[in-house]
């Protein structure tokens, strides 16, 4: 997994591309169905990719057996609205993929806002590892090669179709991990559970709701060139994402200089705080951070999480101080008696949309070491 990067100083030569250009090209089809540029240039890109467009959206309806409303619904939930699509934009591998999916629909008896929900996780999340992993490699080959900005993104570009592969074995295997993951999270509930689970009306069991940002984001990047905000901003979702991680944590989101994040157990969630807002570490790094703590049950749809808990989370990290963790009184209860944490009561505040309360300021004890637990 170790990279061979270029001697200080010196730019590498980025690989050449030896593959013969493809023998079909999308000028004919061009000319004979006009249509939008975007997706003109979507049907440039699968044939470059070596996915030749052969189908109408309704000859692709005709060779999956379903209706063209069903085949539109579908590449609507991707994100891609196809009405506007003329002539031939649909593959092979469309019609195996929506083949795969109408059997699927059909064993599990699928309704249709379930298909609708499954597949929109499948656009959002692929739009997201595609944009991504094009963005990194655009800044790979602007620092390795020394390439401007413009000649990178057009070399990912001729790059892509002798990556793709790769790339997507990548991808098979982050959400077999993934999946088995959320597996373990949900597995068999006691009994006791079950009746908590009634009780609570479709919320999830008791988590520790995390919410930290930077303080004074904005004044600290506004003045930055592009390449020192893209270092900094990756410094920073590495480094988060690490401490959550490694301690037992589920990073939900990151918005900006913002993450939300998730822990089984209220220990935990308050070790990931005090780490990311560890003032020593925070002043090398430039990435003053405060975070809000709260212990409750939420509502986990759509890949997200909403409720109370979370708004409180959120608000509570408004109001700390750079390098403070802030908790409220039910999170604070679960921490009296634990001699590793010093709990301080703060000044009643108004909690925007959620009333008054005194917050808590949560910090190690004196003499108690860091509790970084690893997985």
């Amino acid at each position: 997994m170790d990279s061979n990067g270029a001697a200080a100083g010196a730019a590498q030569s980025p690989p050449s591309s030896h593959l013969s250009e493809p023998q079909d090209t999308a000028d004919g089809i061009e000319t004979q169905y006009p249509e939008p540029p975007e997706i003109a240039a979507a049907r440039r890109a699968m044939i470059q990719m070596g996915e030749i467009p052969k189908y109408t959206a309704d000859q692709l309806a005709d060779k999956v057996g379903v209706s063209r409303d069903k085949i539109e619904d579908y590449w609507l939930s991707l994100g891609i609205p196809i009405n506007i699509v003329r002539g031939p934009l649909f593959t092979d591998t469309d019609v195996e993929s929506l083949k795969a999916l109408d059997r699927f629909v059909h064993d599990e008896q699928l309704s249709s806002e379930t298909i609708a929900s499954l597949v929109r996780a499948v656009g959002y999340s692929a739009d997201l590892e595609a944009t991504w992993q094009y963005e990194a490699l655009v800044e790979n080959a602007t620092i390795q090669f020394n390439m401007d900005p413009d000649e990178a993104r057009r070399y990912v570009v001729e790059r892509f179709p002798y990556i793709a592969k790769d790339l997507d074995l990548l991808a098979k295997n982050a959400y077999r991990v993934a999946l088995t993951r959320v597996m373990q999270r949900n597995s068999e509930p006691t009994p006791e559970e079950v009746q908590s689970d009634r009780i609570a009306g479709g919320l999830s069991a008791p988590v520790t709701v995390g919410f930290a940002d930077i303080v004074g984001f904005t004044r600290r990047t506004t003045q930055m060139e592009p390449s020192q905000f893209i270092r900094y901003i990756h410094n920073y979702e590495i480094n988060t994402r690490f401490i959550v991680t490694r301690n037992g944590g589920r990073v939900v989101k990151m918005v900006g200089d913002a993450v939300l994040f998730l822990t089984e157990s209220v220990e935990a969630g308050i070790d990931i705080a005090l780490q990311l807002a560890d003032a020593e570490a925070n002043t090398k790094a430039e990435t003053p951070m405060r975070v809000g703590i709260v212990w409750g049950r939420v509502l986990q749809r759509f890949g997200d999480v909403f409720g109370t808990r979370v708004n409180l989370a959120a608000r509570l990290a408004e109001i700390a101080e750079p390098n403070t963790v802030l908790i409220d009184q039910n999170t604070a209860t679960l921490l009296a008696n634990d001699a590793q944490y010093a709990l301080e009561e703060m000044p009643e505040t108004r909690i925007q949309g959620l009333g008054d309360m005194s917050p808590i300021k949560v910090s190690r004890s004196l003499g108690m070491p860091a509790n970084n637990v690893a997985v």
